[in-house]
């Protein structure tokens, strides 16, 4: 039984590490995969702020233009106002976008020096015109706008600008792309960790129900042979005395008793001695069954050790004891143990004890025991009634 609870034992724990070994794996896994899901999200929110930032930036010189023109065929101060809001914008956009650039190590780094210096040129373009025209050389301005120096630099601040928020436009969505793969990919990890860990989890719990069930198992084993005899499987000495000890109290409480009858083959040591310990086994086994055949359900029948039984009967007068040990008796003489012993070879004496109020155990078996010894001496292969179990006095022999 040991060797089978290590054996039940072993893949229990192997499971368990197992499980814990794929948890810690699975788990470094989906961490790794999760450090790259966010770098990927980082990174797709820096192209979106870099796309962001180069638009405004055009945005704002669109707007300081807007308001360049219109100062210059009207006049009118109140178009110097989306100027100022738009040089304003232009630098804070410049000093954002100069910022995520620096940050982006695959980035374009001579993006903010080129950039930088046509949206001068063209800055000092529109401020020129407009000092002019301040100055009331209006046709001095215009000259400097039909010179298209500044269309041209606005044009390439637009192609440059255009360029660079295609391409990141491409690597946004590339990462984007990436992230939804490695997204569903985690995913599946995640379900296969969780789903191979349950399954390793379940077979190390049903392997250690395997164990349970084999300690308890293997702890009823061991009561059994605590209080049971191995050869007839018979309960032994110390089971009958805690039996016998509850069953008297039992009996004390309703004013009852119970009669104890103390069996002691008779012929048992020839047969032994004649065919071997097997055959006094074997022949001990078939006075077991014997008897259990001969006894009520109710009836409890245990080996004390070597040739000596003990039936337990209650509800019995003297005269339904006699009558049960005489059936013990007569059965022991109508059929042979086993081949090669002759019919009658084995018989019984058998002694019987009653139970009285406070008698304990270990008096009522020394009464039954000396009433199976007057048997004995009586010739055998008969029973004798004890007197009150308390003096040990022999007093009928039948």
């Amino acid at each position: 039984m040991p060797s089978q609870t290590q054996s039940n034992i072993r893949p229990s724990l192997v499971a368990l590490i197992t499980s814990l070994l794929f948890a810690i794996l699975g788990g470094v896994a989906f961490i790794n995969e999760s450090q790259i899901l966010i770098a990927q999200r980082l990174e797709e929110d820096r192209t979106q702020a870099t796309t962001r930032s180069l638009r405004d930036l055009y945005e704002n010189i669109e707007a300081m233009e807007t308001g360049q023109r219109g100062y210059l065929l009207t006049g009118h101060a109140s178009y110097l106002e989306p100027f100022e809001k738009g040089r304003n914008a232009l630098k804070a956009s410049f000093e954002e976008l100069s910022m995520l650039i620096r940050a982006d190590i695959y980035a374009d780094q001579n993006l903010p020096d080129d950039l930088g210096t046509l949206i001068q040129l063209k800055q000092a373009e529109l401020e020129k015109t407009i000092t002019l025209r301040r100055q009331g050389k209006l046709s001095a301005a215009l000259e400097i706008v039909n010179s298209n120096a500044g269309q041209d630099h606005m044009i390439r601040i637009h192609d440059l600008v255009m360029s660079h928020v295609n391409h990141y436009r491409t690597v946004h969505e590339k990462l984007l792309h990436e992230a939804q793969n490695r997204t569903q990919l985690t995913q599946r990890l995640f379900v296969s960790w969780l789903l191979v860990i349950a399954i390793m989890v379940a077979l190390a719990f049903w392997n250690i129900r395997l164990v349970n069930r084999a300690l308890k198992d293997m702890a009823t084993k061991l009561s059994i042979e605590a209080t049971h005899d191995p050869l007839t499987g018979l309960p032994n000495r110390r089971f009958l005395s805690s039996w016998l000890d509850a069953s008297l109290a039992t009996a004390a409480r309703h004013d009852d008793s119970i009669a104890l009858l103390y069996i002691d083959l008779d012929g048992f040591s020839v047969v032994n001695d004649t065919l071997g310990h097997d055959a006094g086994d074997t022949a001990l086994c078939w006075v077991c069954s014997l008897f259990k055949s001969k006894l009520r359900e109710s009836d409890f029948l245990a080996r004390l050790g070597g040739d000596e039984f003990v039936v337990v009967t209650s509800n019995q007068n003297e005269q339904g004891a006699a009558r049960v040990a005489q059936r013990l008796i007569d059965s022991l003489e109508a059929s042979p143990p086993l081949e090669g012993v002759p019919k009658g070879a084995l018989g019984a004496s058998i002694g019987i004890a009653f139970s009285t109020y406070g008698v304990t155990a270990e008096n009522l078996l020394a009464s039954a025991d000396k009433a199976m010894y007057q048997a004995k001496l009586a010739g055998k292969r008969c029973y004798h009634l004890a007197g009150p179990c308390h003096d040990f006095t022999a007093e009928t022999t039948v």
